[in-house]
């Protein structure tokens, strides 16, 4: 094997010019990497913002939503009579149709409307809590 002092020097130089390129290379990625970094960070930061202005909307959309003749209460619509009074059936949060339920102690009250799937549990009395509703307009 013949060694060729020319061959090493060049080998030497491309070495050399190589690793410069990489390196230089490797800084610039870095460089495009934190700037990717950051702007991940601030677009994660924008769709947390905007979830929470989302639900914040939707909320208010909801209560825009709700008739005149309805109460929302613990998550169910309660309407008024032709006398001004709250009748003790829930309604539907979404469809405004009555929620119905078997058994109020142990199941949540379902909309009557099929394929709504709305659902809530409410620990009170009906009864109750359409007097209550009444107690607090008089």
């Amino acid at each position: 094997m013949k060694l060729n002092p020319f061959r090493l020097i060049e080998d030497l130089i491309n070495e050399h010019g190589s690793s410069t390129i990489l390196r230089e290379r490797l800084l610039l990625i870095k460089d495009e990497l934190g700037k990717v970094e950051k702007e991940r960070t601030d677009l994660q930061a924008k769709v947390a913002e905007l979830k929470k202005e989302i639900t914040q909307l939707r909320k208010q959309l909801d209560q825009k939503s709700i008739p005149d003749q309805f109460t929302d209460y613990l998550g169910a619509l309660f309407k008024r009579d032709s006398s001004g009074r709250y009748i003790p059936i829930a309604h539907c949060l979404k469809c405004k149709m009555p929620l119905f339920n078997i058994e109020p102690d142990i199941f949540p009250y379902e909309c009557s409307t099929p394929g709504c799937g709305y659902r809530i549990m409410l620990h009170e009395d009906l009864t109750s809590i359409a007097e209550k509703l009444n107690k607090k307009t008089s």
